[in-house]
């Protein structure tokens, strides 16, 4: 298992049902379908760079390189494409919205509310954009042809997708931002635009790449700004405060995010496995579209295996569970997605001890009816999670500058054994009590006032499942 602090607090941030399915979908392409691909078809005795296999564990990972991770290809896509379609109506209304917005903005000369007080921007600025990114898509793809289209399909999905993007982030909440959906779909959508017009393939390949990224950006940066959007109303600050902030913060991370990237790239490698980094960082949404799109230039799908992907993404819509949760879980390593389980886990334990406390103590002392404890546990449940959801946030970004530090020493050949050697049993046991604290952090303001016997009580509740 990885014992990675970052994994643990997203497991914990999206919670165990999600967790849960990411955990179903390891189980499902690890536990099943690779045992069953290696009886059906035999496992290999070389591995994707063609050396000799001399153990069962790159027998293992040979067999997902090869069939596996197909399956989750099909699978996310086939998620993507029916998010999509669930936000049909979505994508009208935020449209509809946008044009309104136009149509209400007030005329020149009268008094402007605050909330309207925005950046003023020209058609001229628009012309100069597409302009702009005309001549960057032809500095790096060198054709005309190709230099049009992914010009236009950027521009088109860039408006579309960071609409619903936006919308959704307004209405519901950034978490629920669809930017794999969008991303993925941009993605597929370019890739056969170019294929079908018989592009050079690394051109096709580079330009599809590009049109995406760009519009995963976007959507992105709709989806926080909607967030920030909402606060500055709170605030009393206006949206040209938050425009203003927000191109500055993209130019700043336009400049900083390449070196970070390089530098990871440098020391660790990124989703693929070579002989200079043979333990990559994972980036499984990476390494999915990238797979996708050389399967689509080059042909080499290994199509049964997605069609089965696809038929296992269909029969999740069926049962209304998350496609993308699921397909996720079949593309990672099983070490991955057992620390986001884990991370669930004590989002689970800790809402069941909350529950149990007010109905254990609470409804004791104070004589609650069933409608006031219910109340109770959801307003203490929004509450506590909270506290957890802050510390592991905080996880998420530590591990993330640790791994920029590392990566520094790693490019400087400061070799530390803090950093190289593997932590073993130390490490274990430091990550038990990880969690430990992550679960005490959530219920320490329901452990307050209650005596050592309704601890007892409670936690035996928590932690039993029948009677």
């Amino acid at each position: 298992m990885n014992v990675s602090p970052a994994l643990l607090g997203v497991g914990y941030i999206i919670g165990p049902r999600i967790a849960g399915m990411v955990f179903a979908g390891g189980i499902l392409g690890w536990v099943i379908l690779i045992p069953l691909i290696g009886a059906l078809v035999g496992w290999p005795t070389v591995d994707f760079q063609g050396n000799p296999i001399t153990n069962p564990v790159d027998a293992v990972y040979a067999i997902w390189f090869q069939y596996t991770k197909w399956i989750g290809v099909g699978a996310v896509l086939t998620g993507g494409i029916w998010t999509l379609y669930t936000l049909r109506k979505t994508l009208v209304d935020s449209l509809k919205s946008s044009v309104k917005i136009g149509e209400h903005k007030e005329a020149k000369g009268q008094s402007v509310i605050r909330t309207e007080k925005d950046m003023q921007v020209h058609v001229a600025y628009y012309v100069i954009i597409f302009v702009i990114m005309l001549i960057i898509n032809y500095y790096v793809l060198k054709t005309i042809l190709a230099t049009i289209v992914s010009t236009f399909v950027l521009f088109a999905a860039a408006f579309l997708f960071t609409a619903v993007a936006g919308y959704l982030a307004g209405i519901v909440g950034s978490s629920n931002n669809p930017i794999s959906s969008v991303t993925i779909s941009t993605l597929v959508i370019t890739a056969a635009m170019l294929y079908l017009l018989r592009v050079d393939p690394t051109v096709g390949m580079t330009a599809t790449i590009l049109v995406a990224a760009i519009v995963c950006v976007s959507a992105a940066i709709a989806g926080d700004s909607m967030q920030e959007l909402k606060t500055a109303n709170m605030v009393g600050a206006t949206p040209y405060d938050i425009q203003r902030g927000r191109i500055i913060g993209v130019i700043t991370a336009s400049i900083s995010i390449p070196a970070v990237v390089w530098m990871l790239e440098s020391a660790y490698g990124i989703g693929v496995k070579t002989p200079g980094h043979p333990n990559p960082l994972p980036a499984p949404q990476a390494v999915i579209m990238g797979s996708t799109v050389v399967a689509i230039f080059k042909g080499d799908i290994e199509l049964s295996m997605f069609i089965l992907g696809v038929i296992i993404a269909i029969l999740l819509i069926k049962f209304k569970l998350p496609v993308m949760a699921v397909a996720i879980g079949i593309y990672l390593p099983f070490t991955l997605t057992t620390p986001i389980m884990l991370g669930g886990l004590i989002a689970y334990f800790s809402e069941r001890f909350i529950e149990h406390k007010v109905r254990v103590v609470d409804q004791r002392r104070e004589g609650l009816g069933e409608a006031a404890v219910k109340e109770r546990i959801k307003a203490l449940k929004n509450e506590t999670f909270n506290y957890g959801l802050i510390f592991s946030a905080g996880l998420v970004a530590g591990e993330a500058l640790m791994g920029v530090i590392n990566a520094i020493f790693k490019i400087g050949k400061i070799n530390l054994a803090v950093f190289t050697q593997s932590a073993g049993w130390p490490g274990m046991l430091a990550y038990l009590y990880l969690m430990y604290f992550i679960f005490y952090i959530v219920i320490r303001k329901p452990l307050q006032g209650m005596s050592k016997d309704e601890v007892r009580e409670v936690v035996r509740r928590t932690f039993r499942f029948r009677g």
